[in-house]
């Protein structure tokens, strides 16, 4: 009798323990997906909201140079995927190769953020961040950038 109440009390000690690393293990890759939209939302907010380039300032969004590392305001960001993540420098963080952060802008009504107007029509976008690890989101963030209008 004392060998099944200790086998089902261990049995039960093992279920909560590998719960418990469940929960530590999705806590984990939380704080590195919200760390992976940070480092972009640092990177992205360092720049212009509209090319600063006037040969390109008329462009549609997307990247208008030659590589990523040379964007020169946000909207260049708008449909990149990176895989595996940059940090805010632009380093490539190889050791988190499962791991990817795409980008999507979505221009927004100046007068209401609730709706959505035509690519680089407005002074307001939404940037979303979605941050995937094995292609499974992990998580998923954004925030509104406003560009006051230039007369």
């Amino acid at each position: 009798m004392a060998t099944v109440v200790l086998g089902v009390g261990m049995a039960a000690i093992m279920g909560a323990l590998r719960a418990g690393t469940q929960v530590n293990s999705g806590a984990s890759d939380m704080s590195r997906a919200v760390l992976l939209g940070q480092e972009l939302r640092e990177r992205i907010g360092q720049l212009p909201f509209s090319d600063p380039d006037a040969g390109q300032a008329g462009n549609s969004p997307g990247l208008d140079e030659s590589s990523i590392l040379l964007a020169d305001d946000m909207d260049d960001y708008d449909g990149q995927v990176f895989s595996p993540p940059i940090s805010s420098m632009g380093d490539s963080m190889t050791d988190l190769s499962t791991w990817s952060q795409a980008v999507d802008i979505s221009w927004k009504n100046d007068n209401n953020i609730a709706a959505t107007v035509g690519d680089g029509s407005s002074n307001t976008a939404y940037v979303k961040i979605t941050i995937r690890n094995n292609n499974e989101v992990v998580l998923t963030t954004g925030w509104i950038v406003s560009q006051v209008p230039t007369n």
